[in-house]
């Protein structure tokens, strides 16, 4: 399962498309960490321009609600290149 967390040049939050103000993304992201089968990969996309202090809030949050640090669960950068998991191919996407 991927979910997609986004964040805009405006600073808005997004949460698989669906635009969340960042206490509502909090309670997303807490009740994705509690998914356990299967676990999801969540993604980290930002548009060019975003506004580098609420990006240092959602990575806090996706580390603190889903434990990216101690479970590998959580991946930062372009959805399509992740959309595939497992990568099976050579090399880091």
């Amino acid at each position: 399962m991927m979910i997609t967390v986004g964040l805009d040049h405006g600073g808005r939050t997004y949460f698989n498309g669906k635009a969340l103000p960042l206490n509502e993304l909090s309670t997303m992201l807490r009740h994705a960490g509690a998914l356990e089968n299967p676990e999801p990969v969540v993604v980290l996309e930002t548009e060019m321009g975003a506004p580098c202090a609420t990006l240092d809030k959602v990575r806090a949050l996706m580390n603190e609600r889903l434990a990216c640090g101690k479970v590998g669960h959580c991946d930062e950068g372009m959805q399509t290149v992740w959309r595939d998991l497992p990568y099976t191919g050579v090399g880091v996407p």
